[in-house]
């Protein structure tokens, strides 16, 4: 028998090993030489759901760049607001520090102005998915697409979250099949 830490041979009983301290293998625990026994032959391998082939990470969305059909489970819809959040705060923040700094220096000035207009331009270049997703995700609680103009002073944006938050119609619904099965 073997230490399974160290390699160290071991005596037959040994519940320990001399050299590192790390417990042995039990007698009940398979070694390397040892296999498995097989499966009775009535046993039945559990019924996992197939994995998702819909993505749900922010490139998945961006590959969807003007599909406004189909539904977007909340943690698509989630995930994409997320990370726009969190690349537009950031491009923000560095162009307004640079604007800042710019104030007795050309130079940075510069970098900001240029930081701030490519800030500018990734909002216009991820307005679409940014709209798919928005739509995608009222069609997966049943809603047309056409609520997004429900953004009223106030009430509007209020209604729209309460309609993000919900969770996917459990059946498939006009929009297409639930993306979470």
């Amino acid at each position: 028998m073997f230490c399974p830490t160290c390699g160290n041979n071991l005596p037959a009983n040994a519940a320990f090993c001399s050299q590192c301290g790390s417990a042995t293998l039990s007698a009940n625990t398979p070694t390397p030489t040892q296999t498995y026994q097989t499966p009775p032959s009535n046993y039945q391998q559990p019924n996992y759901p197939p994995p998702s082939s819909q993505g749900i990470g922010y490139f998945d969305v961006l590959k969807k760049y003007c599909v406004f059909r189909g539904r977007a489970r909340r943690k698509e819809f989630w995930m994409f607001t997320l990370v726009q959040s969190i690349i537009n705060f950031v491009t923000s923040l560095l162009g307004n520090i640079f604007i800042a700094m710019g104030e007795g220096d050309q130079a940075s000035l510069i970098i900001g102005a240029i930081i701030m207009a490519l800030s500018t331009l990734f909002v216009f270049a991820t307005l679409l998915p940014n709209l798919g997703v928005f739509v995608r995700r009222l069609h997966d609680t049943g809603r047309s697409g056409w609520w997004w103009i429900c953004l009223v002073p106030f009430v509007g944006p209020i209604v729209l979250l309460v309609f993000l938050v919900q969770d996917s119609q459990p059946q498939a619904n006009q929009y297409g099949p639930n993306p979470k099965i």
